[in-house]
C-alpha cells in the first residue's frame, strides 16, 4: 500500500515538473529586440545602439525578450501571437503612477533598406513608426 502511494506521488511529482520545465515565458523574437526610434514626417531622425540607455530622446524604445521600455514607462509582455512578420502582442504597462493593458499589432518592414517596426493599437486606429537603431 504505502509502496502504491509513493509511486503515484513520485508520478504526480514527474509530471508537476514537466509541466514546470515545459512550460516556457513568451518571449519576442530576435528581429523585434533592440533599440527603435520614433520616425516623424518633420524631420529625418536616426539613432544607434546604446542611445537609449542615455536618455536623450522620448522617440526610443527598447524591446527586450519579455518587456518594452520608454522614456516614462514600460511594459511586460503578457501574450504574442505571431502570423509571419506579423505580432499581435498583449502587454501591461506601468509609467507616471498608473498601470493599464494595451493591445497592438506589429509589423517589420524593410523599406529603403531601412528595418522598420510598424506598431497599431486598433482599439484607437493610433500608428507608431519605428525603425532599428544600428
Amino acid at each position: 500500500m504505502i509502496k502504491t502511494i509513493l509511486r503515484a506521488a513520485s508520478l504526480t511529482c514527474g509530471f508537476i515538473l514537466l509541466g514546470l520545465g515545459g512550460a516556457q515565458a513568451q518571449q519576442f523574437p530576435p528581429a523585434l529586440q533592440g533599440e527603435w526610434l520614433a520616425q516623424s514626417p518633420e524631420e529625418e531622425r536616426s539613432c544607434k545602439r546604446g542611445d537609449f540607455d542615455k536618455m536623450e530622446s522620448d522617440a526610443l524604445m527598447k524591446v527586450t525578450a519579455r518587456a518594452t521600455a520608454h522614456y516614462e514607462s514600460g511594459c511586460r509582455l503578457q501574450g504574442l501571437k505571431e502570423t509571419g512578420n506579423t505580432w499581435q502582442v498583449r502587454l501591461v504597462c506601468e509609467g507616471e503612477g498608473m498601470r493599464w493593458q494595451d493591445q497592438q499589432i506589429w509589423s517589420l518592414q524593410k523599406i529603403s533598406n531601412r528595418n522598420l517596426l510598424i506598431m497599431v493599437t486598433p482599439k484607437s486606429g493610433f500608428m507608431h513608426v519605428m525603425q532599428k537603431c544600428d
